[in-house]
């Protein structure tokens, strides 16, 4: 057990130290189009297949930046001299156009017009400046110069004749230090046929790709392939001064062997339970390197069918932004069930954990998955042996337990819920016919008028109004009796019956 602990624990802390490949960062520039003279067609181009290169290589940081002007590009160079600082590489690669002036070298903006020599001073950027940029990475400064192109600029001396001389010139170089030029000394480099990259940017891409290059080897290849590409009309070179270790941009990582020294008798490990742990620290690194490290130290587990897969799928994942490894689980495929041995002092507490947290899983469980295999725990598998028709023992923690809960589906254990079928209900249809009925009959009784109520009016004195018309003669006027009848103006008052109406 305790050889079994300290493998896993050195596997898992060589896996999860990002220093042992981290802080390698490039700053990559491809300057086009000139506003002077005329613009290069492969800077774009070679940019995009570096870029991509060195990202598959497992950079971390990777920052590209295209036609700078004088002020952009010393802003740039700037910004990256802070990453580059306590990085264990740093690279630069600069496409464009570049002079020598006067023994020294000089990167061109895209804003330079460069009519006198003296120009280069204050319009271009010296590659002394660019070799301070990366000076603070540990193991490795590197610059990569595919600039070696005819100079169209004028760079008159003071007599009136061109200062600048064919290609770059040679420098020596510092300690950690590596300069490459796409074309040696004195020479131009070649552009590519229209549409492709130039000679040496498709050599160089491709080197990057492969891993277990060291440097050395890598720009000796890349010389093979642009010679052989060219013709030999181009050689590219390259200037260096590194030590006797071995310094790759696109490293292997391999597992070393651990030699563990243990008191005796030490007890046999449980079958298939140190891959798991160390599953679960790989997964959360997100790490190309960590992955491969796995596939290669447990290719011989008993259990690896079932986690093989899983790192083909994570470092799938890897070339997707922001994916989350974590939620990788092992695939749901039984391995041929042995029965764990246990150690005589009680059961191995990795296996009850994950016995328990699928217990909890499938709803046979509520305690804690603290790996101790107690009441609960027996009762839980007790009851999940009920419900899933197995004869699985219940005394003993077992990866026959294990896989046969790990094929259940969430909750398997919990009750389901019967709906009472026997209690009656008011059918809605009843309800909604019921008060359509209302609804109908109201609207009949509106539809018959109802009799008209007659009103009793009671007897109540009746006078007579009838116009007044003047008469011709004047007549005394009667008083209205209590129940007399108002006369006509023209009525005889002596009661003869003569009506004078």
């Amino acid at each position: 057990m305790l050889k079994w602990l300290a493998a896993v624990l050195v596997l898992a802390n060589l896996l999860g130290v990002e220093s042992a490949f981290a802080k390698r960062v490039a700053l990559v520039i491809g300057n086009a189009k000139y506003t002077h003279v005329g613009v290069l067609a492969n800077p774009p181009r070679d940019v995009i297949s570096i870029v991509e290169a060195l990202k598959q290589a497992g950079f971390d940081d990777v920052q590209t930046a295209s036609d700078l002007d004088l002020s952009a590009m010393n802003r740039e160079l700037q910004n990256f001299s802070a990453r580059a600082a306590g990085a264990e590489v740093a690279l630069i690669y600069y496409a464009g156009h570049g002079v020598e002036v006067n023994g020294s070298n000089f990167l061109i903006p895209t804003q330079a017009k460069l009519e006198k020599s003296t120009d280069v001073y204050f319009e271009a950027v010296p590659l002394d400046l660019v070799r301070t940029t990366v000076a603070g990475a540990s193991k490795l400064k590197i610059i990569i110069l595919d600039a070696c192109r005819n100079n169209p600029f004028k760079l008159a001396s003071a007599n009136g004749k061109r200062s600048a001389s064919r290609g770059l010139r040679g420098v020596e170089t510092a300690s950690s230090e590596l300069i490459v030029y796409a074309a040696k000394e004195g020479t131009v480099a070649q552009d590519g046929a229209n549409g492709s990259n130039s000679p040496f940017a498709t050599a160089l891409a491709s080197a990057i790709k492969q891993p277990g290059l060291e440097v050395r080897l890598l720009f000796g290849r890349v010389r093979d392939d642009v010679l052989a590409a060219t013709n030999k009309e181009q050689e590219p070179f390259t200037y260096t001064s590194l030590g006797g270790d071995a310094v790759y941009l696109n490293p292997v990582l391999t597992v070393p062997d651990i030699a563990v020294v243990l008191p005796e008798p030490a007890p046999t490990a449980p079958v298939g339970v140190g891959i798991d742990v160390a599953w679960q620290s790989v997964k959360q690194s997100g790490n190309k390197q960590a992955l491969e490290a796995f596939a290669a130290f447990y290719a011989k587990d008993p259990l690896f069918g079932l986690y093989g897969s899983l790192v083909n799928q994570a470092l799938f994942e890897l070339q997707v932004p922001k994916k989350n490894l974590a939620a990788l689980e092992p695939l749901k495929v039984p391995p041929s069930p042995t029965e764990i041995p246990t150690p005589n002092d009680g059961f191995d507490p990795i296996l009850v954990s994950a016995i328990q947290s699928e217990l909890k899983r499938v709803a046979c469980y509520n305690g804690k998955s603290d790996g101790k295999w107690g009441p609960e725990a027996l009762s839980a598998t007790a009851k999940f042996n009920k419900l899933a028709a197995t004869k699985l023992t219940t005394t003993n923690p077992s990866t026959e337990l294990l896989v046969a809960l790990q094929e259940k589906s969430n909750g398997f254990c919990a009750p389901v819920v019967v709906r009472d079928k026997t209690k009656k209900t008011t059918p809605r249809v009843k309800q909604i016919k019921s008060t359509r009925e209302v609804i109908a009959k109201k609207v009949i009784q509106k539809a018959v008028p109802k009799p008209e109520r007659v009103r009793a009016i009671a007897p109540t004195k009746i006078i007579a109004k009838t116009p007044k018309i003047a008469a011709k003669t004047k007549q005394p006027v009667m008083k209205r009796g209590r129940n007399s009848l108002d006369l006509c103006p023209g009525q005889d008052p002596t009661g003869s019956g003569n009506n004078l109406c």
